[in-house]
């Protein structure tokens, strides 16, 4: 069972430890900014741990999903589909009871953007991906 539980303080050295690891991300963001998000933050775990970060903003009637995933020698990408099978459809739902009418990630991985294609995500520009609420 996946559980949303919010980003703390304690969870940065953990963060930034994934961040530095990470090809895409590492020297473009410190662990504190995952904490900060104007609709939500928070870590998606399963029962062995931390599966990934989030943070998920407003863009009008959108929101934005970044996400910070572990090094795979730590959290294999089973555990993130995983995750993001039994997690996306319930976030989802959240943030179409507040009124958003989809969510949108950018990404440059091609494994992530195939998986992210069958959960209804489609190309909205250069490098970005929309999932809209309607389907």
């Amino acid at each position: 069972m996946i559980r949303f539980t919010a980003t703390l303080v304690d969870d940065l050295p953990e963060i930034q430890r994934w961040i530095d690891a990470d090809a895409d991300h590492a020297g473009k963001m410190e662990a504190p900014w995952w904490r900060g998000g104007d609709v939500l933050n928070c870590c998606a775990e399963d029962e062995h741990g931390p599966v990934m970060y989030l943070r998920i903003d407003k863009e009008k009637d959108k929101v934005r999903m970044h996400i910070q995933f572990a090094p795979t020698n730590e959290v294999s990408k089973l555990r993130v589909a995983g995750a993001f099978i039994e997690g996306l459809p319930r976030m989802i739902l959240s943030m179409k009871k507040l009124g958003f009418s989809a969510i949108v990630y950018e990404s440059t991985s091609q494994s992530l953007i195939r998986f992210m294609w069958r959960m209804h995500f489609v190309p909205l520009g250069e490098n970005q991906y929309l999932r809209p609420f309607t389907i």
